[in-house]
């Protein structure tokens, strides 16, 4: 997946993406960490924008959840673990010079 999106969320902005591009759709929720749209829906994209910009509330849990989700999922202890079990699958397997 792009990493805009990501970056965005880690910086606190609240994300409008469209499903169509890249993996967006596998790190955003819709309507819990971001807003994902159909591609070409303009309307929508209006009202979305809209509506992140006139309440506060929807727009600061929307982001708390997006830091939650890249803290969780991307951030330096979910790294190491994948790294870890990398680690473990290469010894496991014997495959090692």
């Amino acid at each position: 997946f792009g990493r805009t999106p990501l970056e965005a969320m880690a910086a606190g902005l609240p994300v409008v993406a469209s499903v169509k591009y890249g993996g967006t759709a596998e790190l955003i929720r819709h309507g819990e960490n971001g807003i994902l749209l159909n591609d070409h829906d303009e309307d929508a994209l209006a009202d979305y924008v809209n509506q992140i910009l006139t309440e506060p509330s929807l727009r600061d849990a929307m982001v708390r959840r997006a830091l939650d989700t890249v803290h969780r999922e991307y951030g330096y202890a979910a790294f190491l673990d994948a790294y870890d079990r990398l680690l473990q699958e290469v010894l496991a397997s014997g495959d090692v010079p």
